[in-house]
């Protein structure tokens, strides 16, 4: 899975990111609802306190369980330390951070479920790998039960991040319960029939009036938005591989041929099986009683073997593979755990196995197709073969000019001398700023850095070479404009616009309140076709999402307004429907902990403190443990 995790980083975080559990620290039932006053206070958080008796008591546990660790080694002056305190304290911290967020969220997790604790959390059977990385073929099919892609998951990360739905760094820390996993995909699934009205600020530029004072007092007030940026000319070479591609000619056929002899293995297409499987499960049971029910399944099927796909279905515990009878369709070398695979590749089609014992529990394999390895030939290839040479002869082209204009452009102060010597052209742009560059040549961060570095700003040297996929530049400031503050005619059409923009904005969202106002009453308004939605289908921003689906569905329909850049979106809410938890949401939800990183998490904790409003009253790290 660690293998996984490193190159797919962003997928694995998705579901962690979708809700938030409460932290490392057990701070039991009173902890997330209304801590009593018994002992004197250490932190506020708004109405939540931790007081100084809930902090020694978790703290103890914290060093039983080094105590535990160490055994003899055990020194209580190296685990009662201000850095431990510090730790457990914030993790408590954290905690109350994050159940406020479940509320704020109207997420409905119940307290007694939040303090149950797991020790373990067991493996995705359905998409794991033999050295335990998921493999991305059979999670992209699990995602497609639940109509999500990977791109779709990839696209979600952002949208879920910036929602502040936050998660635990399940891993390391706390388990999320049963119910609580439930809950949470019950959130995931959730559909919501919605319809919108959108009004548009645009629509309103013509009814903002202004009177002759009102554009220069609004200059005065809002002098600083119009302070034009510093801004260079520039001369540049730009090396491309694009330009590069035209001087290249098609391989001759001997270097084809080459090519393939030498890259044969690449051409090879490995054998394939398709198989159906029947999983009984050893986790939670004993294993003698799974055997026992799995051995009477396969008795069962050697007198009937027509009967695989209904006892698949019927008794699979791998619920994807059940709903197709039991089918995993087609896989390669290396997919499967090696028990699995070992057996699937002696057998015939058509053939049931014995019983297969792997680490997930006792299978029952059918085979139902083979699809043989074969070479691919040359004339198959070729065009590939043909595309794959000339990129090679473009790179090596593209790496030796570039040497040369490394070279060129540090002995020389004239970047006419350089194009010259090089057969480059010596290229001109005029107004690029720190941001907003229309070229995308210069919309690189890193182009942008080296033009406005100071020796080559004012000191008229020209910059390092920047490297950027299939090009490189180098350039030198022709010109320089220092920021400056813009008088008012100069100002005026920006002023102007500024203003309509604004007032439009406003009359926008008066609007749209007065027609929210309207719906409430029973005023039918132009709403959309009917969506339905979930919190993870991305069809609407994050500042929509939230509003929808927190409103109130007691009562339906039910309506909300959402102030947007462009204006105002109303939204009427006419169906709410639970989805049923789904198991392998559920046990994705649960292995997906491993993945998140710790100090992605901390920063986004650290931003929680300050909206939370965190008083830390006394100093814990100082007090030390009574041997």
């Amino acid at each position: 899975m660690l293998e996984f995790i490193r190159s797919h980083q962003k997928l694995m975080q998705l579901l962690l990111m979708v809700f938030i559990v409460p932290s490392f620290v057990l701070l039991g039932m009173e902890g997330y609802s209304q801590f009593k006053d018994k002992e004197s206070i250490i932190v506020k958080i708004n109405k939540h306190k931790i007081t100084q008796q809930q902090f020694d008591d978790q703290y103890k546990e914290f060093i039983n369980q080094a105590r535990a660790e160490k055994g003899d080694d055990f020194k209580l002056e190296d685990a009662d330390t201000a850095q431990n305190r510090k730790k457990i304290l914030d993790q408590m911290i954290s905690g109350l951070i994050m159940q406020q967020e479940i509320e704020r969220l109207n997420i409905k997790i119940d307290d007694a479920q939040v303090v149950k604790y797991i020790n373990d959390m067991p493996a995705i059977a359905s998409v794991k790998n033999e050295n335990g990385s998921i493999n991305v073929t059979k999670l992209t099919e699990l995602l497609k039960q639940q109509g999500i892609s990977i791109e779709q998951f990839q696209n979600r990360i952002k949208y879920l991040i910036t929602n502040q739905y936050l998660a635990e760094n399940i891993a390391k820390s706390s388990l999320i319960p049963t119910q609580v996993q439930e809950n949470i995909a019950k959130g995931l699934l959730e559909k919501r029939d919605i319809q919108f009205v959108n009004i548009h600020a645009n629509d309103f530029s013509s009814k903002v009036e202004f009177k002759p004072e009102t554009l220069p007092n609004y200059y005065k007030n809002h002098i600083k938005d119009f302070i034009s940026k510093q801004k260079v000319d520039l001369e540049y070479i730009l090396l491309s591989k694009q330009d590069l591609s035209a001087s290249t000619s098609n391989p001759a056929e001997l270097d084809i041929q080459k090519y393939y002899d030498e890259n044969i293995a690449q051409f090879k297409t490995q054998e394939e099986r398709r198989a159906s499987h029947i999983l009984i499960k050893t986790e939670g049971v004993k294993k003698e009683d799974a055997k026992n029910k799995a051995m009477q399944i396969l008795q069962e099927l050697r007198k009937y073997p027509e009967k695989f796909s209904e006892m698949a279905k019927k008794e699979s515990a791998d619920t994807v593979s059940a709903q197709k009878n039991g089918d995993l369709e087609f896989f390669g070398k290396g997919s499967m755990v090696k028990p699995f695979e070992d057996a699937a590749f002696k057998m015939k089609v058509g053939e049931i196995s014995d019983l297969v014992e792997t680490e997930f529990g006792f299978h029952i394999i059918k085979l139902t197709d083979i699809k043989p390895s074969f070479t691919r030939s040359l004339q198959e290839e070729k065009s590939q073969i043909i595309q794959k040479i000339k990129q090679k002869q473009i790179d090596d082209l593209f790496a030796k000019k570039l040497d040369e204009l490394t070279n060129a452009s540090l002995d020389s102060k004239n970047l006419d001398s350089v194009s010259k010597k090089l057969g480059l052209p010596l290229k001109n742009i005029s107004g690029i700023g720190k941001t907003g560059n229309s070229d995308q040549t210069f919309a690189d961060r890193r182009a942008i850095r080296a033009i406005f570095e100071e020796d080559v700003l004012k000191g008229k040297k020209n910059t390092d070479i920047i490297q950027s996929g299939d090009y490189a530049l180098v350039a030198r400031v022709t010109k320089y404009y220092p920021a400056r503050q813009e008088n008012f005619e100069e100002a005026l059409n920006s002023v102007k616009t500024k203003f309509m923009q604004e007032e439009a904005l406003k009359l926008a969202k008066q609007s749209g309140a007065a027609k929210l106002a309207a719906a409430k009453q029973g005023e039918n308004l132009p709403w959309s076709e009917v969506k339905t939605i979930t919190r993870m289908d991305g069809k609407f921003p994050k500042n929509i999402i939230e509003p929808i689906f927190t409103a109130n569905s007691a009562s339906l329909p039910s309506y909300v307004g959402v102030p947007v850049e462009a204006g105002y979106a109303l939204f009427k809410i006419s169906k709410v429907e639970s989805v049923p938890a789904d198991q392998n949401i559920i046990q994705m939800v649960k292995q997906f902990g491993n993945a998140y990183a710790s100090q992605e998490l901390q920063a986004l904790l650290y931003d929680m403190r300050e909206r939370y409003n965190v008083e830390v009253i006394k100093d814990v790290t100082k007090i030390k443990l009574p041997n």
